[in-house]
């Protein structure tokens, strides 16, 4: 993600940045909605399973049993349902109404901040990233895309000194392992 929004890396002094809320579920919006349609799926398919107590065994042998006698099509009434559904997974657009589509308990916005925040420096501290851009750099580039600005390849090797964004990554180079070429 903060290689297509460097402006993320910006750690604003503020407990609470809606840019850094937006953005971010932004920036991963298929994958949380991967996510929604993994759990309705999935939901939905317990759901066809009976209310009777059963083992995790026995509900897997039934589901495959039921699903393979329908030729893995769901009753009508549950595809009306399941469209429906989904239809309503491409309405969400923040983490708030994301977490509350999969059943999990919304911390504050000021909390998820934190969170967010917290994140990119583990990510650092445990060398998955690295910070290519200074706060000062990042805080200017917020400031530039939050208000609309676009950059050409000119405009950004002026502001990073001769380089681009996308030269300076955010993400360390690693030799490969097992060798020449091999993993």
């Amino acid at each position: 993600m903060l290689g297509s929004h460097p402006e993320l890396a910006y750690i604003e002094p503020n407990a609470l940045s809606n840019y850094l809320l937006q953005k971010t579920f932004e920036a991963s919006r298929t994958s949380y909605r991967l996510l929604m349609f993994m759990k309705l799926f999935s939901s939905t398919a317990r759901s066809e399973a009976h209310d009777k107590i059963l083992t995790p065994d026995q509900i897997r042998l039934e589901l495959r049993n039921k699903l393979f006698q329908s030729h893995s099509a769901p009753s009508p009434s549950v595809s009306i349902s399941i469209a429906r559904k989904i239809r309503q997974i491409h309405t969400i657009n923040n983490f708030s109404d994301f977490l509350m589509n999969m059943g999990i308990a919304a911390p504050t916005k000021e909390g998820l901040c934190g969170f967010l925040k917290k994140t990119i420096g583990e990510s650092v501290e445990r060398g998955y990233s690295e910070k290519p851009l200074s706060q000062g750099q990042a805080y200017l580039l917020r400031r530039w895309k939050a208000e609309g600005a676009e950059f050409t390849r000119q405009d950004e090797q002026w502001h990073y000194g001769g380089s681009t964004v996308q030269e300076r990554a955010f993400f360390p180079i690693r030799p490969l392992l097992g060798g020449k070429g091999g993993r």
